[in-house]
């Protein structure tokens, strides 16, 4: 059932147009992700669909029984109740049945036995509304959420306008999750989270039971959560019925097949003007003005557009550093008595790339920073080997000069002139007037780039990194993993960005309980190594009561007929797709056909599309089947390997 309806919704603001003509539909229950590159209008959108905002053109329907709750930038905290306390805003009525229920039960001890039938009818509305509203989980489920979201027994207590700007976003989307709308619009939702908070919010949102419309970069995040994927590009709107990789797929396939149309009608085209130009006035000039007529009609297919991204290189040459690059020898700190960590060893070699992992506040930024001498250690000692020259990208651009325009900024860096300047800066995206703004007024992406920018200026042999992936688009992300993971120096770094993780670092030091606990490894095999680990210290004990062995062979017996199931399905399956497969490319080679836009309104090849983009629905959908069975088959032959 549709929700929510979109209609030729447009937008401007002054001359720049953000986008026109966008028209979708989301359905009750859809997970939805809403990418697309930073300025291309993703939270525009957001606050034109929740009313803060409103646009230029077009029309947004939603059922006036549809509640709404989204993650406001900006909330009016209360400065006098508790972070718990906050949380329970919005649940008045099911905390006054609460009150009215301990009423009527004081009331039943001594009414006139007439009255009480009344009374007793009017206490099972209330249980049942006050049930319905999970009043009687209310205050587990409140804790539930804001421990998951990464909040300590000691922080409900705490108010929340005391808090960090990262604990208020985290506030104020706990109070979106609890209120449990019927379209929860989020909006980067995992901004502020550690990794473990994260995970939290992935399982949270894949059992949320209505619709989410969000706005993330993390594509981990958008593989795990959405069961579909909307690309605004262009002021445009693409729909996939996919998550991200699905998305990723899809997308490459159709712009490679649409590419081929393109080129293929760029190829009638000239052929057909060439045509007219030449017999325009001779003999075949009725066939000439025919030729005219359907080149007039012809839907005209537009040329794919390349995204435009940062391109990092390095600026300045990477000198050789010494075999040991890092030492930090019984490092110990905290803040008001209350010690982050201690007694912290590890050495980093030359040409490892190592990423701090942990909790919020367990002290990963704290350490970056003592590396770079920012904050004195209250213990131990940070000592760099021979030749290493550090450069530092802070999470919040503290190394930026905030009064400086773009242009100024990177002219003190390199002590060069205007020219240069703007060379660099153009392949950084700021072009023209762009590099006459001030750093102040910039949006975070855009700092971001000119501190990664600044970064590369240095000729570091050992970057020092906290959060570099923040604030940057998913095409930005993936130059800069590339970048990094061709980089010949040493790597050292702060990020959540589970992607991002897996393509660098090749070590994991993870901070837990005050002490680094080190993984060889990138971010997936450090995952794999904790469940193991976990999993060992759970271990049953091998030996098998007498009584289980019956049990045992029953269960063998049916694991046995399932993994024979499982492999037939598998098998018709893969059957089942290379037909698919088959006909696809079938389809494409009838769209590469230049006979099939001499129809001139274009109904051949819309067909064939409408077919080939089914096919690749019906594929998508059959793949995302196997790869399932797959797993299922792999844990099911583990598990009877593990008995044998």
């Amino acid at each position: 059932m549709i929700i929510l309806q979109v209609k030729n919704l447009s937008k401007s603001y002054g001359i720049h147009e953000i986008f026109s003509g966008l028209s979708f539909a989301l359905h009750e229950g859809e997970r939805v992700g809403l990418i697309g590159s930073n300025g291309t209008g993703k939270s525009t959108l957001f606050k034109c669909l929740t009313g803060e905002e409103s646009p230029d053109g077009g029309s947004i329907m939603i059922n006036e029984r549809t509640t709404i709750g989204f993650l406001a930038q900006q909330n009016d905290w209360n400065e006098h109740i508790s972070l718990f306390d906050e949380m329970l805003q919005g649940f008045e009525d099911t905390i006054e049945d609460r009150k009215t229920l301990r009423e009527m039960e004081k009331r039943m001890a001594s009414i006139r036995e007439d009255d009480l039938p009344d009374l007793m009818h009017q206490y099972a509305q209330v249980t049942e509304r006050y049930e319905r509203a999970g009043g009687y989980a209310l205050e587990a489920t409140v804790r539930k959420v804001i421990k998951g979201l990464g909040f300590t027994d000691e922080d409900l207590s705490q108010t929340v306008s005391t808090m960090s700007g990262g604990q208020k976003t985290r506030a104020a989307l706990a109070k979106a999750l609890l209120q449990q709308p019927d379209i929860l619009f989020l909006d980067e939702p995992t901004n502020h989270l550690d990794i473990n908070g994260i995970e939290w919010l992935e399982d949270f949102l894949v059992t949320y039971p209505k619709t989410v419309f969000l706005v993330s970069h993390d594509r981990y995040f958008l593989d795990k959560t959405v069961n579909r994927i909307m690309e605004l590009e262009r002021g445009k709107i693409t729909s996939y019925q996919e998550n991200y990789q699905g998305y990723l797929r899809r997308k490459g396939e159709f712009e490679e097949s649409y590419q081929r149309a393109y080129l293929k009608q760029q190829q009638v085209i000239a052929q057909t003007e060439s045509f007219i130009r030449r017999y325009k006035a001779g003999v075949k000039s009725k066939q000439a003005r025919g030729r005219e007529t359907i080149l007039k009609r012809m839907e005209r297919m537009e040329k794919l557009t390349e995204q435009k991204i940062i391109q990092p290189r390095l600026l300045a040459p990477v000198p050789e550093s010494g075999s040991q690059v890092l030492q930090l020898e019984t490092l110990a700190h905290g803040f008001k008595g209350q010690p982050l960590f201690q007694d912290l060893n590890g050495t980093i070699h030359n040409g490892e790339k190592v990423a701090l992992v942990g909790n919020n506040g367990t002290g990963k930024s704290t350490i970056l920073k003592i590396i770079m001498g920012e904050i004195m250690p209250n213990q131990g000692s940070v000592k760099f080997g021979s030749r290493v020259v550090p450069g530092y990208y802070a999470q919040e651009q503290e190394t930026l000069d905030w009064n400086q325009t773009i242009l100024q900024e990177i002219m003190n860096t390199i002590n060069k002139g205007q020219e240069e300047a703007r060379s660099l800066l153009a392949s950084f995206l700021f072009r023209g007037d762009d590099v006459e703004k001030k750093i102040e007024s910039l949006s975070g992406g855009e700092k971001a780039r000119i501190a990664l920018l600044k970064l590369l200026l240095k000729g570091a042999n050992l970057l020092v990194l906290d959060e570099p992936t923040n604030h940057l688009d998913i095409a930005s992300k993936q130059v800069v993993e590339d970048f990094l993971d061709d980089y010949p120096g040493t790597i050292i770094l702060v990020s959540h960005d589970r992607y991002f993780l897996d393509k660098v670092v090749d070590r994991i030091w993870e901070l837990e309980d005050g002490q680094i606990h080190d993984y060889p490894g990138n971010y997936t095999y450090y995952r794999y190594k904790k469940k193991e680990n976990a999993a060992a210290e759970n271990k049953p004990a091998p030996n098998t009561p007498k009584g289980d062995h019956l049990e045992a062979r029953i269960l063998a017996k049916e694991q046995s007929k399932n993994l024979k199931q499982l492999t037939r399905r598998l098998e018709i399956l893969e059957d089942e797709l290379a037909k698919m497969e088959q006909e696809k490319e079938e389809v494409a080679g009838m769209m590469s056909n230049p006979e099939i836009f001499g129809d001139g309104e274009g109904t051949e090849i819309k067909s064939l599309v409408a077919r080939y983009q089914g096919l690749e629905e019906n594929i998508s959908r059959s793949y995302q089947e196997w790869e399932e069975l797959m797993a299922e088959q792999e844990e099911l032959e583990m598990i009877m390997a593990e008995q044998n």
